[in-house]
């Protein structure tokens, strides 16, 4: 399987060679006996937010300074103000919101982070407007930005109002040199993972699981920065027919994960890299400016699903659920180092 570089793409590859500058960072393991199976996390201003799989309500609020657990909220159901199970986090203009989608339900749920309202201050049912994208953030009020499963475009501007797609950029097609007809929604297979935005919604990407891609739009210019590297992971796949439709399929005794999860910082994209392990955990974190350029890298001593960075107080946090006890990772940085 190799990628294509379309003609409105900024491609940047990279090397080991080009990342001068490795940290060390020795992580500390966080337990909480209220919360059982921690599987997305998300920060407000104040507090770390642990989605927990296994309980109801399921978010649960720590506070970042003293790292003691304070609330839980989002009671699920069908309810006014009920949703649930959350599938994943959106990012928030306001730092004391916490924005949860339910995949399952095609909800959004917003909640004040400082309440103690277990439900949802409001509820938003997305699923009525469009069924085109799994992977979205909000745009504005009345548009999404995101990565279509079932259409041959890959980025699409999805209008609320209009209920529809008013724009897209690029293909699925463009990204493969494969001469096989291979089913639309097996791309998103392929190009699976995390899908995040700038504090400005101005930059929306993907980063991807199975191969060591991440892809950015700037919505401003209309292009793309096509990151690809360090260590050039490609599979070769085939598209299984068992389960009676389409899907990808790699051997797991050749399977190795690339971008585990990305976030944007002020001015930096952190990405949470598995460095070729066998299993979906990073221990790595590759540091980029907007440009694309590899600026250093922190190496992990305790590997992470998930990740986000608090460059007010230059901690990161992470989530480690392949241990003996499923637990919350701090990690401390020096901002000062990232030049």
């Amino acid at each position: 399987m190799t990628c294509n570089n379309p003609s409105n793409e900024d491609e940047k590859p990279f090397t080991r060679k080009d990342i001068t500058n490795n940290f060390a960072l020795k992580g500390k393991q966080i337990y909480f006996e209220e919360i059982y199976f921690p599987s997305h996390i998300t920060q407000t201003k104040d507090f770390i937010v642990v989605k927990d799989r296994k309980t109801d309500p399921e978010l649960n609020l720590i506070n970042k300074q003293t790292l003691q657990f304070v609330r839980q909220k989002g009671k699920q159901g069908m309810g006014p103000k009920e949703i649930g199970p959350i599938f994943s986090f959106l990012h928030s203009d306001n730092d004391q919101q916490i924005i949860g989608k339910s995949l399952s339900q095609g909800r959004v749920g917003f909640f004040d982070a400082n309440s103690s309202q277990m439900e949802a201050d409001s509820i938003v049912e997305y699923s009525k407007y469009t069924n085109e994208s799994i992977l979205f953030e909000i745009e504005s009020d009345s548009t999404l930005i995101g990565v279509s499963s079932y259409l041959p475009e890959k980025f699409i501007r999805i209008n609320l109002n209009q209920r529809k797609v008013t724009k897209s950029w690029e293909t699925w097609e463009m990204m493969l040199d494969d001469p096989r007809e291979i089913p639309l929604h097996v791309y998103s297979s392929i190009f699976q993972g995390s899908f995040r935005t700038n504090k400005h919604r101005k930059r929306f990407g993907y980063s991807t699981l199975y191969m060591d891609l991440i892809e950015i739009l700037d919505t401003q210019t209309d292009k793309i920065l096509s990151i690809r590297g360090p260590d050039n992971i490609k599979h070769e796949f085939e598209v299984d027919y068992s389960a009676g439709y389409g899907m990808h399929y790699i051997p797991m005794d050749k399977m190795t994960f690339g971008y585990v999860d990305f976030q944007f910082g002020e001015n930096l994209i952190y990405a949470l890299y598995a460095n070729q392990q066998s299993r979906p955990m990073g221990n790595e974190i590759i540091v980029f400016d907007f440009e694309g350029n590899p600026i250093c890298a922190f190496q992990l001593d305790i590997p992470l699903q998930y990740l986000i960075v608090d460059e007010v107080n230059e901690k990161i946090y992470g989530l480690n659920n392949f241990d003996q006890e499923p637990c919350i990772v701090e990690y401390k940085y020096d901002k000062n180092a990232i030049q």
